[in-house]
């Protein structure tokens, strides 16, 4: 037996076969893809075909890595056995993630390995348990760790992760502040982690299981969001009073089943399901069944919408039916239309945002036509308009920013319409600025609409409007915050609202009790607790809950911010 010792720095070992007894044992040809091993020491027995590394050992496969203190190479069976420490664990690249454990087992033959007392990251989301399996899809299909149609698209050399016994948090402190314990969390590369029914934990208390599957979505370069928001949703509202509900998906390849439910104290249960499936690359369609409240009627019935939405190369496209669609519509500071309404059908088309060299803002085109039910009347309505937006460099202490929408509507009708109703024509800008107070933040946004012409329908029928809304905020120490705003109706020289926030931040989720009170004549008082993560900005709002309105907000789908100054 010959036995070659090499105890040098950055020593690199190739093996694909580049011995003779190797390449005949294992059948590998020239052009596979090397194994590539590099320690501060290596001792490969050729006889017995395997290699000892010590010491800053890192082993590169394909798109794998590996490091370890302590690693063994058997070159006959291609299997790796990779050791750690406490202080310096095992770490595996894999497929853009990072994973950790004491002890590592990878057969570069079937691309099958099991990581012991693993933990790890994928994007923002922490994870950590017993051991961790990967497999080829193939192999995860045939052992059913996934549906079917989780799996489809997934080429068969793609390798899918499981583990068992994994608590998740996006939380960086040792002992985080929430985290879900899931008996197996799967995850799919470049598609979505499924955790199983986990378990919400605050701190070290559980607070209940969740019955649906914790989702995140791996978007395009990274981005992620989340399904549901797994927190339950508490609010009142002066018409129903208070109210406590749950949210959350059933998944499958391009698809989900959104389900969320909701009990007030005053007129029992509002619930609904919403259906979504991907029929093309971004092409969905959506049907919607929802049992909800009519404050106006003061009584709950089912109401149905379904439609196709349509996004490519930045442009987006929406085409929806709605019946009995209960309808709130915020028209100014303190008033706030309710109704219902029939869509059948509408159609709203959206350009992609441009910016706007001499601004540094944005600005992007809109248009609509759609056929309209309300208060047994038929109406049809098309439209064009211009949205722009922009907003000064967040780095200076004063920060500007304005917000504009101009919208041309023509109508027709099954009935005669009245001078005027013919067209509508609104214009509506916001200016703000953010600016400082000693230690207290300032908001101050001024909002003025102009209306020519007006519609023949309700819902969509709006007045001139000219409201200042002032906003204050202070920051507490440990994370906690308070703020107040008042909403101004300068047309009517009246206060028409004010809203307050308690709020309390750490380094991973937020709490913000939010209670609208409304000084204007429909008594809409609101309070809401939204727990949101902070990773997942655009956690969706748990049903039941209201918004507020916030003047001057960055539109959603803004592709980045504005940088005019750079």
């Amino acid at each position: 037996m010959a036995v070659f010792g090499m105890r040098y720095k950055k020593i690199f070992l190739v093996l694909l076969g580049g011995l003779l007894g190797m390449f005949l044992f294992l059948g590998i040809s020239w052009g596979e893809e090397k194994v590539i091993l590099d320690a501060d020491e290596v001792i490969y027995d050729e006889a017995g075909y395997s290699a000892l590394a010590r010491g800053n050992v890192e082993l590169r496969y394909g798109g794998m890595r590996l490091f370890a203190e302590h690693m063994e190479v058997d070159t006959a069976t291609n299997l790796v056995n990779a050791y750690g420490s406490p202080q310096k664990p095992v770490t595996m690249l894999w497929g853009g993630r990072r994973l950790y454990g004491e002890r590592i087992e990878y057969d570069l033959t079937t691309q099958e390995g099991k990581v012991y007392q693993a933990s790890g990251r994928v994007g923002e989301i922490r994870l950590s348990g017993r051991d961790l399996h990967v497999v080829p899809v193939s192999k995860a299909r045939e052992e059913k760790w996934a549906s079917p149609k989780h799996l489809r698209g997934l080429s068969e050399e793609e390798e899918v992760a499981r583990w068992d016994e994994v608590a998740l948090t996006t939380c960086r402190e040792a002992k985080p502040h929430y985290r879900l314990v899931a008996k197996r969390v799967v995850v799919i590369p470049g598609q979505r982690v499924i955790a199983k029914n986990p378990k919400v934990y605050i701190g070290e208390t559980m607070l209940f299981q969740y019955p649906f599957d914790y989702v995140v979505g791996l978007g395009p370069r990274g981005s992620k969001a989340l399904r549901a928001n797994f927190f339950p949703s508490l609010s009142y509202k002066s018409a129903k009073g208070v109210g406590v509900g749950i949210e959350g998906p059933l998944t499958w390849d391009r698809g989900e089943l959104d389900f969320g439910i909701m009990y007030w104290a005053n007129i029992g249960l509002e619930g609904s399901a919403t259906l979504t499936q991907e029929i093309a690359p971004g092409f969905f369609a959506t049907v919607t069944s929802e049992y909800t409240y009519d404050e106006i009627t003061e009584e709950a019935s089912w109401r149905a919408r379904w439609g196709f939405h349509y996004s490519r190369a930045k442009w987006k496209a929406t085409l929806n039916w709605t019946q009995r669609e209960y309808v709130e519509i915020e028209k100014r500071a303190g008033v706030t239309y309710r109704g219902t309404l029939w869509r059948d059908p509408e159609f709203f088309v959206y350009s992609p945002w441009f910016t706007d060299a001499a601004s540094g803002g944005w600005w992007r085109l809109i248009g609509t036509a759609g056929e309209y039910e309300e208060d047994g009347w038929n109406t049809s309505r098309k439209g064009l308009g211009l949205e722009i937006y922009g907003e000064g460099d967040p780095r200076g202490a004063f920060v500007p920013f304005w917000k504009g929408l101009y919208m041309y509507y023509g109508y027709d009708a099954d009935r005669p319409l009245a001078a005027g109703e013919e067209s509508q024509k609104i214009t509506e800008t916001t200016l703000g600025v953010s600016w400082p107070l000693g230690d207290l933040q300032m908001r101050t946004s001024y909002v003025r609409r102009w209306v020519s012409g007006e519609s023949p329908m309700n819902w969509d029928r709006f007045d001139e409007r000219e409201d200042i809304y002032q906003k204050v905020s202070y920051s507490l120490q440990n994370g906690w915050g308070v703020a107040a705003r008042g909403g101004y109706d300068n047309l009517e020289s009246e206060l028409k609202e004010m809203v307050y926030w308690i709020s309390y931040e750490t380094d991973c989720m937020a709490w913000e009790l939010v209670y609208r009170d409304d000084r204007g004549d429909q008594d809409d008082n609101w309070a809401g607790l939204r727990i949101s993560i902070l990773a997942f900005p655009e956690t969706p709002f748990g049903i039941g809950q209201e918004k507020v309105e916030i003047p001057g907000e960055i539109p959603k789908d803004l592709p980045a911010p504005p940088k005019a100054w750079q």
